[in-house]
């Protein structure tokens, strides 16, 4: 909805290397315009590399650390960790450090064995839920669901004009 804070922060979407993170959105309130930026940047995503989940995770954190709010955090990945990071310990830290409503949520996209094992490990970790998706279409329609179950509450302004800072959701993928 108008109004919720969202970041988004992709990985292994520019190089085949560990430290391909990066914010493409940082935490900030959406709006038309915004929905409209993110979904076109997300149609742009492509898959290259190496799945330096942990990282990813990190930087959520940082994000998250901007505001002092409950939150909601979305890991949406084809694979596991694959740069030698710990990402069940980082979920774990960062379900400890915030007030994140739902644990972290993550959606393993096309996984099987062992990848799917590792994401659940991580939702497990982060105190969150699962979802598996075996297809694009799989993936919308466990969206879906998971929205259904993760209310997720817009930033409410306040007569000063302040925004309040009730809700955040970082998404990471």
């Amino acid at each position: 909805p108008d109004g919720l804070r969202v970041a988004l922060i992709v990985y292994g979407d520019t190089t085949d290397a560990c430290n391909d993170v990066r914010v493409v959105r940082g935490l900030s309130a959406l709006d038309v315009n915004g929905k409209s930026w993110l979904e076109g940047e997300i149609q742009r995503l492509e898959a290259k590399g190496k799945t330096p989940i942990a990282l990813s995770l990190r930087r959520a954190g940082q994000e998250l650390a901007k505001f002092d709010s409950v939150s909601n955090l979305v890991l949406i990945s084809d694979g596991k960790e694959t740069c030698n990071g710990n990402p069940a310990a980082e979920a774990a830290r960062l379900a400890t450090r915030f007030n994140l409503r739902y644990g972290v949520t993550v959606f393993g996209f096309e996984v099987t064995g062992a990848e799917r094992s590792a994401l659940e490990e991580i939702a497990a970790a982060g105190n969150g839920k699962y979802y598996h998706a075996g297809s694009a279409q799989e993936l919308v329609r466990q969206t879906a669901s998971a929205q259904e179950e993760i209310e997720v509450e817009p930033v409410q302004v306040t007569t000063r004009g302040r925004r309040s800072p009730r809700s955040r959701s970082v998404l990471s993928s």
